[in-house]
């Protein structure tokens, strides 16, 4: 016995099977359709490729290209790039040190927004003292008029 290769339709590895010793050469695998379509007799179409030709070394994702009748690679370069130099883990001290730099940026905002709200409320407080302050004289003058208007009536 030895190892053949399944594909999808289009060629690209999916798994293992095993074979006789004497079995070589590309044999299509037949399914149904899926379809919904219940009232007509679905005709087989090929799902897969049974390919009993080893796969050379090297190939990440390896797929069978039938005019050249050989397996080629089905990454792109890039792909192959991050496969081989994947992103460096973050390490803990890192971590740490990115979230000192975080929490002293939400301070400092906290801190903006605080001083922000002071000023606010001590504005707000300037303007109803003066509002306050306005409407004692009003207070006082409509008093005054009232007092004239009596006293010449």
């Amino acid at each position: 016995m030895k190892e053949a290769i399944i594909t999808d339709a289009l060629g690209v590895f999916q798994e293992t099977t095993l074979v006789a010793d004497d079995v070589t050469g590309v044999f299509p695998i037949y399914g149904s359709p899926e379809e919904d379509n219940e009232e007509e007799v679905p005709e087989s179409v090929i799902t897969g490729y049974q390919i009993a030709v080893s796969i050379p070394p090297g190939l990440f994702t390896p797929k069978w290209d039938f005019e050249a009748e050989a397996w080629t690679e089905a990454l792109s370069a890039e792909e192959i790039e991050k496969l081989k130099n994947p992103p460096q883990p973050v390490t803990l001290q890192d971590r740490v040190s990115q979230l000192e730099t975080e929490n002293a940026s939400l301070k400092a905002s906290a801190a903006r927004a605080n001083a922000d709200l002071q000023e606010y409320m001590e504005f707000s407080m300037k303007v109803q003292e003066e509002q306050k302050t306005q409407q004692a004289r009003m207070n006082a003058d409509f008093q005054e008029l009232i007092e004239l208007l009596t006293q010449e009536g």
